[in-house]
């Protein structure tokens, strides 16, 4: 059985290699927190080290630039679902909203927390959702007016957090006792709309489709769950990465997507049927995460190898 499975991936990434192109590879020698584009030639990331840690980086002219966000370590960093603003959250503990193209910290205020919050923005940037691992707390917080405007408390450890904008729900994971589940907020009020228990098996953050009614989950057992949110059940699950299954990204009008995990395989999909068409080993160690340049074929991944890779996917 063994052999079989061999020689069928094997071929599998044979025809991946057709389909996908590696353009650029990043190699800090250095644990990478997060990266993602900003625009067709710009992306950001945020590497392990002690300082200046955060570096634009140039897809044309290949030259770097480092960004002075604090005189501390940078852990955490998300863009604006525009791409314009980036919230950090850094060793001093205070969180900094930075606008890139003009270079200016817009808003920063201290947040006290030990293993460093969760941050996603929301409602076009105008707001930024914040999940208080310590406390247990998730707060809407107003970049405009500069203070909190909403906050509700949970039970129980936090999976993830990730924002669905084209339903401007606020999606959160957690575990709580012997069960996982995924909670979707509205981003105005902080009311909640949606909630699916998963059981036992870790879940992360639900990722739109094509589908209104339909979201996809990864989880920790290999599989990937169709969740009808408004019949609220699970309807479909497939076996994807072995281990974690931590997210997908959507291409071709969501016709087609790719899935990453812990066995460091990119998977590719058609989505109706939820069908594999092919994969490739594209790190070594796991894929944990990964971001597509948008109204693109072009995506970035992040893997254990402390390797940034771009993509292009081809003939899909």
């Amino acid at each position: 059985m063994k052999s079989f499975l061999s020689i069928f991936f094997i071929l599998l990434s044979y025809y991946s290699y057709s389909q996908i192109n590696l353009i650029d590879e990043i190699d800090e020698n250095k644990f990478i927190f997060n990266s993602f584009f900003l625009n067709d030639s710009i992306l950001l990331y945020v590497k392990a080290n002690k300082k200046e840690n955060v570096i634009l980086y140039n897809l044309k002219s290949k030259e770097k630039k480092i960004i002075s966000i604090s005189k501390k370590i940078v852990y955490r960093a998300t863009p604006s679902f525009d791409k314009k603003l980036i919230a950090f959250y850094s060793k001093d503990k205070i969180i900094r909203v930075y606008d890139w193209l003009n270079d200016t910290i817009l808003v920063s205020f201290l947040h006290d927390n030990k293993y460093g919050p969760y941050m996603k923005f929301v409602s076009e940037a105008n707001e930024l959702a914040i999940f208080d691992r310590d406390d247990k707390q998730l707060t809407l917080y107003s970049i405009i007016k500069e203070k909190p405007i909403k906050t509700i408390d949970f039970e129980g450890k936090l999976f993830s957090l990730d924002y669905v904008p084209h339903k401007e729900l606020i999606s959160v994971t957690i575990e709580n006792g012997y069960e996982t589940q995924i909670l979707l907020y509205t981003n105005d009020s902080l009311y909640l709309k949606h909630k699916i228990v998963i059981g036992e098996d870790g879940a992360y953050s639900p990722i739109e489709t094509k589908y209104e009614n339909l979201m996809l989950i990864g989880t920790s057992s290999s599989v990937l769950l169709l969740w009808d949110i408004e019949e609220n059940k699970i309807i479909k699950g497939v076996y994807a990465n072995e281990g974690n299954v931590y997210s997908t990204l959507f291409f071709n009008n969501g016709e087609n997507f790719i899935s990453y995990g812990q066995d460091g395989i990119i998977y590719f999909w058609k989505f109706d049927g939820l069908a594999l068409i092919s994969g490739i080993k594209a790190h070594k160690g796991q894929v944990y995460r990964a971001d597509r340049l948008d109204h693109s074929n072009i995506f970035l991944s992040m893997g254990d190898d402390e390797k940034i890779k771009v993509w292009e996917l081809k003939n899909y």
